[in-house]
């Protein structure tokens, strides 16, 4: 019952404005968007998988949490599934080249959320040019208005619930 009364109603990130903000992962699932990389543009073997995607109506602190607890179990089932069909065979590629100076794109949903990085080689095991787009920056801009008319007290809770990591943010 404390964290309900300490979450529920707090760091309050309407649909609109998590709209216009554009916040990833739990964050925004708990804004009532079922949106997810995973589903988007399913990697390895999320198309062949199943998983529930979980997103809440609440808009606030308590929403996102329950959104983390609900997809730490659905992992650990995902994990379960994926071992018992999971074919025989070597898991490692062997003879991959590195080819001078090509670039690949990446993403994934972190549990923070959507995560991307480009990366352009160098021609040997080294990264020439490297961009991410960590889930703490596009977090962090819906910050403000999700802490607006807060009391100072509750908006530990609201930073909180984001789970961002400052280093993260450097541009």
């Amino acid at each position: 019952p404390y964290i309900v009364q300490r979450t529920q109603n707090v760091g309050r990130l309407e649909p609109s404005v998590a709209r216009d903000y554009s916040p990833v992962g739990p964050t925004l699932r708990g804004s009532g968007f079922a949106r997810d990389i995973r589903v988007i543009h399913p990697y390895c073997a999320y198309d062949r998988v199943p998983w529930k995607l979980t997103y809440k109506d609440g808009y606030d602190v308590l929403s996102g949490t329950l959104i983390r607890a609900e997809e730490f179990f659905e992992s650990l089932s995902m994990v379960e599934r994926c071992l018992d069909a999971m074919p025989e065979g070597p898991v490692l590629v062997e003879g991959f080249t590195y080819r001078p100076y090509q670039y690949a794109l990446g993403y994934v949903e972190a549990p923070r959320g959507e995560l991307g990085y480009y990366v352009v080689s160098d021609g040997a095991t080294n990264p020439y040019r490297v961009f991410m787009r960590t889930p703490s920056f596009g977090n962090l801009i819906a910050l403000g208005p999700m802490l607006q008319d807060t009391l100072i007290a509750d908006s530990i809770a609201g930073l909180g619930s984001m789970d961002f990591v400052l280093g993260d943010t450097d541009r």
